[in-house]
């Protein structure tokens, strides 16, 4: 847990509102008035937007400067802090953050990133909008629901540099060198042949040799210098060419801004 998400916790205990913060009053103005004893409590808004099901979310920075989303009811009544999920089970919290929230600097990564063994896919292309770079265990429902929604943003320009760890099931690694010493082939394998079921990849794996070895450790160390919680790990470029992580299977809507590709129907 974050520093933000312990003081955020605090504060909203200190007030007596748990998770939920109801208030009879109506909004007054833009802002909703059940957001008042947040920001008596030091936290201040940033901005707004439109979220799921009717709700309004709301980017707050607390006093440290950590940036954090809740959300109010259509009725400006009730506040809520916590993790949104839809009936796929995204996080869209997590989503919502990194579409809205101030990006904390991960440039420092970018020699861990150009360090790492990867498997390209997709036309290599001179405009660093239209490249990203993921995170991926072989043995990952997610990350192969990711390739296949990957595929038309690929035939529309968009080059994917995979880069495979292991850490879901003693098979992931020897997989994940499979894929490293076969490339895009096997890569194509690995994916088109997934077993749902058993959430496994549809290669088996290799022996590792001491070189696997040393580069599937490099892209593990990646993983680690990103905090990354769970595959996939999405590094792409934001506004200003910033670049962003995005942890998790992203919404298909977010896919346009990931990418920097919108694909017609």
């Amino acid at each position: 847990m974050n520093v933000f998400h312990r003081s955020m916790r605090a504060a909203v205990a200190l007030l007596g509102l748990s998770i939920a913060v109801s208030c009879m009053a109506a909004e007054t103005g833009r802002t909703p008035i059940a957001l008042r004893p947040v920001l008596v409590a030091g936290f201040h808004l940033v901005r707004h937007f439109q979220a799921v099901s009717g709700l309004t979310g709301w980017v707050v920075k607390a006093p440290s400067g950590s940036e954090d989303v809740l959300y109010t009811t259509a009725d400006g009544k009730t506040v809520i802090a916590g993790i949104l999920s839809n009936e796929q089970g995204q996080n869209l919290t997590s989503q919502y953050a990194a579409l809205y929230e101030k990006a904390p600097s991960l440039d420092r990564l970018w020699p861990a990133i150009n360090a790492t063994y990867q498997v390209d896919e997709g036309p290599h292309v001179r405009d660093p909008r239209h490249q990203i770079w993921v995170l991926m265990d072989p043995n990952c429902e997610f990350c192969h629901r990711l390739w296949l929604e990957l595929r038309p943003y690929e035939k529309a320009g968009l080059e994917v540099h995979w880069i495979p760890i292991g850490i879901l099931f003693h098979s992931s690694t020897p997989r994940a060198a499979a894929l490293l010493a076969g490339g895009p082939k096997t890569l194509y394998a690995m994916e088109s042949r997934f077993d749902v079921a058993r959430e496994r990849g549809g290669v088996p794996g290799i022996k590792l040799t001491p070189v696997l070895r040393r580069e599937l450790a490099t892209n593990l160390a990646l993983a680690m210098k990103a905090g990354i919680q769970g595959t996939p790990g999405i590094f792409y470029l934001g506004p200003h060419g910033k670049l962003r992580l995005q942890q998790g299977l992203p919404a298909p809507s977010s896919l346009a801004v990931i990418t920097g590709i919108t694909i017609r129907p």
